[in-house]
């Protein structure tokens, strides 16, 4: 099996291509995910794993993004997507119980998700994602059968 997993950063998964721009990661491709056409074939991977990478690319350019993902799996390949749910932040912030996980306030966490932890060139977010924006964009790039968890976590399919 082919498996990606994009944006590895300090998360080199065994058994994956493990791809990132940076170059003090552990890589087994140094590459840009905003430079289009990705450089695998049409249906050449079976999964894809990108865990909060999506977010650092502009969001000018995230429909092409989904596009290159649905061009490069396999007709039964899997996109799995971790990324910050910006509605579920929001009503957290607004509606929660204070809690703030590592953060000192709740206002920093909202901060940290929404602008990147800026602790590195790369580490900057330039695209913010809903349930209903993430849906949309997959189903404009052709995949089916989506699934989203509250926080967000995503499956979708290249066929049903």
């Amino acid at each position: 099996m082919k498996k990606l997993n994009l944006g590895c950063g300090n998360e080199y998964k065994i058994d994956y291509i493990n791809v990132d721009i940076r170059d003090d990661v552990l890589v087994d491709l140094q590459w840009d995910l905003e430079n289009f056409p990705y450089p695998w074939t049409d249906n050449f991977i079976d999964e894809i794993f990108i865990s909060h990478t999506i977010e650092h690319i502009p969001y000018q350019k995230q429909d092409k993004m989904m596009r290159e993902f649905f061009r490069i799996l396999k007709s039964e390949g899997k996109l799995i997507i971790i990324c910050p749910d910006i509605q579920y932040l929001f009503e957290h912030y607004v509606y929660g119980d204070g809690s703030s996980g590592e953060f000192e306030h709740p206002h920093f966490m909202l901060e940290h998700f929404i602008f990147g932890g800026q602790d590195y060139e790369h580490n900057f977010h330039k695209a913010g994602y809903t349930p209903t924006t993430m849906r949309i964009r997959l189903e404009r790039a052709g995949f089916k059968n989506i699934k989203i968890e509250k926080g967000m976590h995503v499956e979708g399919f290249k066929n049903d």
